[in-house]
């Protein structure tokens, strides 16, 4: 009986052993490439950050609240996302009319920036140069969720042209499904419609996606203009990114659009011109931000995909991630036990025991201020307690919190002031077990 209890007992430890070393091996694996992926995209696109904040997000929390729907992130996404919100923003940038922030040359700096300059003259006289958005083509099939063959009409997102030449411009910045046929629809319009035979068709993507490229197969009455399409040497296809790539709009564009405001800020002795290129330049810089965020939050998604298919990539992986999930979401028992063996070792003649003092349990100790106890909650919060049934006086939660500011060390870490507690909440991180012994050391020490 008592081997088999044994041989029970082994087996145990075995598949014990096992799993913890299936979780090690996840973490200093895929999940240790993943948080530095993630980390590194953070950085570069600013995402979180309070300080690059972009009035367009603002303005789609404030629509959602006056649509009556609770803020969230899909929400947010959705609307930040939309073709139209960014082909407005394209459209006021663009056009030359558009009150303070419209200039000629934004539209020369874009030809410029698209390699265009042989297909679209700014500088010649074709004509009046005109910035149209959501240009009709006229009625195009399609077939509903139902399977039902439906008719709607088409548009081109933007046509910017004069009388002899068009730029195109198709906007999949929100990832929309390509309809049947669209480029080459498009570029039919203008040239038998519009009898334009000089064109450029850009197609924008939020990145360079290889999940998201312009179609290169149509039916085959549009064969003419997928002929050209697919012909790099007409150079009539531009693909363009709004964020990274080789040349991006918020990499290359607007900073360059941005400078061409400074210098005219610079050059001009009118008032009115210099607060219009203020009112231009943050408009361009507050979208330059946005599309930083999305396009950072989109690279982040392919790096999820890659995590995930990793962890599903094999049962031990898969076991190894949920018994971490499981471990994590239940790790402050064992976390509060190896801080108390760190604290032991650390303040040999300190007793841990825990008391009840102001209606919560907390280790205390006895400090130099007669009406203050140290203390610390067994977590990752340390600072002074009110002795029973006291309070601290205004200028003796001023003196207390003046030692706890010496505790905050990190960005996270948030000192509080209340009437029996002044504390400092630490944020968890792999350095907590310093952090607190640190901080009890200063408490102590005072």
């Amino acid at each position: 009986m008592l081997a088999q209890s044994n041989s029970i007992l082994n087996l145990v430890k075995e598949n014990l052993a096992q799993s913890q070393s299936a979780i090690i091996s996840l973490l200093n694996g895929p999940c240790k490439s993943y948080s530095q992926e993630k980390k590194a995209l953070y950085a570069k696109h600013k995402i979180g950050s309070t300080v690059r904040f972009s009035f367009f997000e603002t303005v789609a929390e404030s629509l959602i609240k006056y649509n009556g729907r609770q803020i969230s992130d899909e929400l947010k996404k959705n609307f930040l996302e939309k073709e139209n919100l960014h082909s407005d923003i394209l459209f006021t940038i663009l056009n030359p009319d558009t009150p303070e922030i419209g200039r000629k040359y934004f539209l020369e700096e874009f030809v410029k920036f698209l390699d265009i300059e042989n297909r679209f003259d700014c500088t010649k006289d074709f004509g009046i140069i005109v910035v149209i958005k959501e240009q009709p083509t006229g009625k195009i099939a399609w077939t509903d969720n139902d399977g039902q063959q439906r008719e709607k009409e088409g548009y081109i997102d933007l046509l910017i042209k004069n009388d002899e030449q068009a730029i195109i411009i198709e906007n999949k910045i929100n990832y929309a499904p390509d309809m049947d046929n669209q480029l080459v629809r498009y570029m039919k319009y203008v040239d038998e419609e519009l009898g334009i035979k000089t064109y450029t068709v850009v197609y924008l993507t939020l990145i360079d996606d290889k999940e998201k490229k312009p179609p290169l197969e149509f039916d085959k009455g549009f064969k003419k203009y997928k002929e050209m399409l697919n012909d790099k040497k007409t150079g009539i296809l531009k693909e363009l990114y709004a964020v990274d790539g080789e040349k991006s709009l918020a990499n290359n564009l607007l900073p360059k659009l941005c400078e061409r405001l400074q210098e005219e800020q610079e050059r001009s002795q009118s008032q009115n011109v210099k607060e219009s290129c203020d009112i231009a330049r943050v408009y361009i810089n507050q979208y330059k931000i946005l599309l930083e965020h999305l396009g950072g939050k989109a690279y982040m998604s392919s790096v999820d995909k890659k995590l995930i298919e990793e962890i599903y990539s094999s049962q031990d992986k898969f076991d190894a991630a949920n018994d971490f999930v499981k471990f994590w979401g239940n790790r402050n028992e064992p976390l509060r036990e190896v801080m108390e063996e760190r604290f032991r070792k650390t303040f040999p003649d300190k007793k841990l025991q825990w008391l009840e003092i102001n209606g919560s349990k907390e280790y205390s100790w006895p400090s130099k201020f007669e009406d203050a106890k140290v203390y610390w909650n067994g977590e990752r919060q340390v600072g002074f307690v009110a002795l029973e049934g006291k309070k601290f006086s205004k200028a003796r939660q001023d003196e207390l919190f003046k030692v706890i500011e010496k505790i905050q060390k990190k960005e996270g870490d948030m000192v509080k002031r209340e009437d029996i507690w002044v504390y400092c909440d630490i944020k968890d991180n792999s350095t907590l077990f310093d952090d607190i012994l640190n901080g009890l050391k200063i408490l102590f020490a005072v």
